[in-house]
């Protein structure tokens, strides 16, 4: 799996639990359903595109 798929299930169980502790709250269907609608997450993920790694960079400093 991906890591941009696995945040992407992640963010939807974070919405799946808030869902609960609405429910929980008692909060009416609508009351819960505008709370989500209103949750916007855009996941994004550029890899690093590293060619050169200094352990110890005042050892270049030298």
């Amino acid at each position: 799996m991906e890591l941009l798929e696995l945040v992407e299930k992640l963010v939807l169980q974070i919405f799946d639990v808030l869902e609960q502790q609405a429910r929980s709250a008692l909060l009416a269907d609508t009351v819960i359903s505008a709370i989500l609608g209103q949750l916007q997450v855009k996941v994004t993920y550029a890899p690093l595109q590293c060619q050169k790694f200094i352990a110890d960079p005042t050892k270049d400093a030298r």
